[in-house]
C-alpha cells in the first residue's frame, strides 16, 4: 500500500503508525464493549499531502486501485470534524487475515495540528486527543482547528465561528491566559537539542 502511495507523488510523506500502548488502554477503557482484534486504528498509515484537493484525489485513486484488502469503512473527518477539531479522512481495510488496516489522508495543516494536541497532551499529562482536559486548552486547539479549516476551504468545526476575525480573537485571549504557543514553542526547542 504504501509504496503505490508514494508512487504517485514523491512529495507526499507516507509514515507506518502504531498505536501507543497507553492509547490502546485509554481506548478500551473509554469503550469498555470493544473487542482489541476489531480496533481498526491499532496499525495502518498516514499519509500527509499538501492540501485538500491532493488529499480527496488520493483518497479517490487509492479506492480504485486494485488491492487483495476489503474496504470496510471511511470517516471523513474534513467534511465532519470531531468535536475536538481533529480534521482527516480515513479508510478501514481489512486483510485477508482479518486485521483491520487504518489509512489516514490528510494536509500538512491537520497534520501539525494533531502533532501540536498529541505534544501538548502529553506536556500536560492528559488525552487532549480524547477530549481529556481542560477546557480552555481544548477550546483553543478546537478554534485553531476552525481557522485552519477556513484557510483550507473545508467547513468549520462544530461550536466555533466561521469569521477568522472571531476565531483569532479567541485564540489570542486563550493564549494569553495560558500560553499555549509559548508551551509548544519551548517543547519544539527541548525536542531539538
Amino acid at each position: 500500500i504504501v509504496s503505490s502511495l508514494i508512487s504517485n507523488n514523491p512529495n507526499t510523506i507516507v509514515v507506518q503508525r502504531f498505536k501507543r500502548l497507553d492509547s490502546i488502554i485509554g481506548k478500551l477503557r473509554r469503550f469498555p464493549q470493544m473487542n482489541l482484534s476489531k480496533m481498526q486504528d491499532l496499525g495502518g498509515c498516514r499519509v500527509i499531502l499538501d492540501n485538500i484537493e491532493q488529499v480527496y484525489d488520493f483518497v479517490s485513486s487509492h479506492k480504485s486501485s486494485t488491492t487483495s484488502f476489503t474496504l470496510k469503512k471511511e470517516n471523513n473527518y474534513i467534511q465532519n470534524p470531531k468535536t475536538s477539531g481533529y480534521r482527516s479522512y480515513h479508510i478501514v481495510y481489512q486483510s485477508n487475515d482479518s486485521l483491520l488496516i487504518e489509512i489516514q489522508f490528510r494536509t500538512y495543516l491537520q497534520h501539525l495540528w494533531a502533532t501540536a494536541v498529541e505534544i501538548m497532551g502529553i506536556y500536560m499529562g492528559t488525552n487532549l486527543k480524547a477530549g481529556v482536559g481542560y477546557d480552555d486548552v481544548l477550546r483553543f486547539f478546537l478554534l485553531v482547528s476552525s481557522l485552519f479549516a477556513l484557510k483550507e476551504g473545508s467547513p468549520v468545526c462544530p461550536n466555533t465561528s466561521d469569521n477568522s476575525k472571531e476565531l483569532i480573537a479567541e485564540i489570542k485571549k486563550l493564549n494569553n491566559q495560558f500560553h499555549i504557543l509559548e508551551k509548544l514553542s519551548t517543547m519544539s526547542v527541548e525536542c531539538n537539542l
